[in-house]
């Protein structure tokens, strides 16, 4: 899994633009979203969890809208299973926890759990240069919103 995580972050790693549509299904609510961003890829990142030494990827993602710059910073841990992966996710305000998985070598799954809000979001490489994504908000087993994007990547 390593191997195919680490392919799958460096095809991903550059300038990208983005748009999103988020569907609210109780209210029948619809957002657009475009906006560009950057994925900074390093991998292989020694991390010292005081038991012993675990190989990381690790990679920062800057996003840019309406001329602000927001950064978030994300650390990918194997774990001694084949297909579940763990992800930190450390934006300004706060820590977060992550699971990913790897279906075959095109799409990558993340889920998110917070109390009774699940967020599942599967990402589908087309080729190296677009990729899109769909993800599911449900609270209390009850899908609360659908999102899907579609990114591009380009020279800055």
């Amino acid at each position: 899994m390593k191997v195919q995580l680490n392919t799958f972050l460096q095809i991903m790693e550059g300038n990208w633009i983005s748009q999103k549509t988020t569907y609210f299904l109780k209210n029948n609510q619809v957002y657009l979203n475009q906006f560009k961003y950057i994925l900074d890829i390093s991998t292989d990142l020694t991390f010292n969890n005081n038991v012993n030494q675990e190989n990381f990827g690790h990679f920062n993602l800057e996003y840019h809208k309406n001329n602000i710059k927001l950064k978030d910073n994300y650390i990918f841990t194997y774990t001694n299973q084949n297909d579940l992966g763990l992800i930190k996710k450390k934006t300004r305000k706060k820590l977060s926890n992550y699971q990913y998985s790897i279906y075959a070598s095109n799409c990558l799954m993340i889920k998110h759990k917070d109390k009774n809000v699940e967020y599942i979001e599967y990402i589908h490489k087309i080729n190296s240069k677009f990729i899109i994504s769909m993800a599911l908000l449900k609270k209390s087993d009850k899908y609360i919103a659908i999102s899907c994007s579609s990114n591009i990547k380009h020279k800055p």
